[in-house]
C-alpha cells in the first residue's frame, strides 16, 4: 500500500459497519502506507452515497488534485 491514495468513506448512520471497524480501516490504512484522505458523512448510512454524491466528488477531486501536485 505504500505510496497509494485511498480514500476511505464512511456513512455516520450506516448499520452494518460500526464505527470502531471504520477506525480500524483507516487505521490498518495508515499502518500499511496508505495515504489519502478519510471522509465521515454525518447523514449516510451503508449504501447512501448515491445521496451524498456531491460530497464525495468534492472529497475525490481535492484527493486527486494533491496528488497530482496541483
Amino acid at each position: 500500500m505504500r505510496d497509494r491514495a485511498v480514500m476511505l468513506v464512511h456513512g455516520l448512520k450506516d448499520d452494518r459497519v460500526t464505527a470502531e471497524g471504520f477506525d480500524l480501516a483507516a487505521r490498518s490504512l495508515r499502518e500499511a502506507g496508505a495515504s489519502g484522505s478519510v471522509v465521515a458523512e454525518p447523514s449516510a448510512g451503508h449504501f447512501r452515497f448515491s445521496s451524498h454524491r456531491e460530497v464525495v466528488q468534492a472529497r475525490v477531486r481535492v484527493l486527486v488534485a494533491a496528488r497530482a501536485g496541483w
